[in-house]
């Protein structure tokens, strides 16, 4: 449990240091480097790419492309979208029959649903007993 608080808290931080300087950047149409959104919903359309999308207390459609996918007490709705991988932390992580993984889920008291015909190319794993 200490390792998971000391892993929230570090993630934290780098956002804390991170935000500030991607807000301050001048954004590029359709193509994110990173996504955050706190107690509230955010869809990527799926003409839009992100590498990083973070979402903590909210929802996220996703339709677009993402490098990578970390989902805090949320929901991750994949609709036609595409990830490298996924990180669900007390989340529900929910994959149409277009959406396609390319790397692996991680969950730490999530739920996965995935319609047939979506793809995750690795593995749906549990998380919790590393943290052990």
């Amino acid at each position: 449990m200490h390792r998971l608080v000391g892993l929230l808290g570090a993630l934290a931080l780098m956002l804390l240091l991170l935000v500030p300087v991607v807000a301050a950047a001048d954004p590029q149409e359709d193509d994110e480097h990173f996504l955050f959104s706190t107690s509230g919903d955010i869809k990527l359309g799926a003409t839009e790419h992100a590498d990083i999308l973070v979402v903590v207390d909210g929802t996220a459609t996703i339709e677009g492309d993402v490098g990578a996918v970390m989902i805090i007490n949320g929901t991750a709705n994949f609709v036609g979208g595409h990830t490298t991988s996924v990180v669900a932390i007390s989340s529900q992580v929910t994959l149409d029959a277009t959406s396609v993984v390319a790397g692996d889920i991680r969950t730490l008291r999530s739920t996965v649903d995935a319609a047939a015909g979506s793809a995750v190319a690795g593995a749906v794993r549990d998380i919790g007993t590393d943290l052990a």
